[in-house]
């Protein structure tokens, strides 16, 4: 659609910028008791409003990239209002013993799913632009991407959730600043906090370097992305069963650690010579393995149980505003 590469940058953090909407899901969740009903239905209009982008795809005038900022922003607020709802949810139903196990399983389900999204995903693509025909490729994969979303919510709907009762606070200021006046959790946020503001800097366009300096194909682009897929399918588990025996904290402390050293890796591919990136993935995909089983393990564990849905979504909220800001500070003069 034409993006510059500030609109790219800006497309990658809206959604980080809209996790304040977590705040007003958590209020709702916790004020009417109806955490499942919420998490669906905003499930639902966050994942089936990319219908409308399939038309925008035939249309060539400029409105159409506002339409998709539009769109995006409707998607990611509907999303955000049902992400308070669903960690806290998720949280009640698995028991604090086996929740880094069983997490470290459900992310290989998770990787399993987007290797083959992902590769499928690229071969399509490729191949309806080797006959010119790329918008089509892009509408068959959103619209194939609207309907597993349907399947997705049509199951969460089936799965239980324990009776949660509606807080009866009266005091709304003191429930949105309780995380805040938690020391513990206030130490938690300045970690994550500083973590995010230094990734949001490049994270937003590797993608991009990919397709524009390193001429990758999408289905190069795949391969990269299933290598890494792969590696947290063979490596979940076992960091789930380390954190359940030594904890979050060390597992998040070496993981970040080795992190830190993969830009520097980056700094070698040149077009036509990028074989380095797919070493890259194995072994940049086995740190972000254990560094998100942990990280989203950490605030579920450091926030108390009867008020965890405002707790996570504070997390969320403060931790993906600094992902957002850094993400716009590479482009100030």
């Amino acid at each position: 659609m034409g993006a510059n590469d500030f609109e790219i940058g800006l497309l990658a953090a809206i959604p980080f910028l809209l996790q304040v909407i977590q705040l007003l899901g958590a209020y709702l969740v916790d004020r009417t008791g109806r955490r499942k009903g919420i998490t669906v239905w905003c499930s639902v209009a966050g994942r089936q409003i990319w219908w409308l982008t399939l038309p925008l795809l035939l249309i060539a005038d400029d409105w159409r990239l506002k339409s998709l900022f539009g769109i995006i922003i409707i998607s990611n607020a509907a999303i955000m209002a049902a992400t308070a709802g669903w960690l806290s949810w998720m949280a009640d139903l698995v028991p604090d013993r086996i929740r880094g196990r069983y997490f470290g399983r459900r992310n290989v389900a998770v990787a399993i799913s987007t290797i083959s999204a992902t590769v499928l995903g690229g071969i399509i693509l490729d191949n309806f632009r080797g006959r010119g025909e790329e918008v089509t490729g892009f509408a068959v994969i959103l619209g194939a991407g609207c309907l597993f979303a349907l399947l997705a919510v049509m199951l969460l709907n089936r799965v239980p959730d324990k009776k949660k009762e509606a807080l009866r606070r009266k005091d709304s200021l003191a429930y949105f600043i309780g995380p805040l006046k938690d020391k513990s959790f206030r130490h938690l946020l300045r970690v994550f906090i500083a973590w995010n503001l230094a990734i949001g800097i490049a994270a937003p366009f590797f993608a991009a370097h990919m397709i524009s300096n390193l001429k990758m194909s999408f289905t190069e682009i795949g391969i990269y992305s299933s290598l890494t897929g792969a590696v947290a399918i063979l490596l979940n588990r076992p960091w789930g069963t380390l954190i359940d025996r030594f904890g979050c904290k060390p597992v998040v402390a070496v993981c970040a650690f080795g992190i830190a050293l993969v830009p520097m890796i980056w700094l070698i591919p040149r077009a036509g010579h990028f074989s380095i990136l797919f070493l890259e993935a194995v072994y940049s995909g086995a740190l972000w393995a254990g560094f998100n089983l942990a990280a989203f393990n950490i605030p579920i564990a450091n926030s108390p149980k009867n008020e965890r849905t405002i707790y996570l979504a504070m997390f969320s909220v403060l931790s993906g505003l600094a992902f957002f800001v850094s993400s716009l500070l590479v482009w100030c003069p």
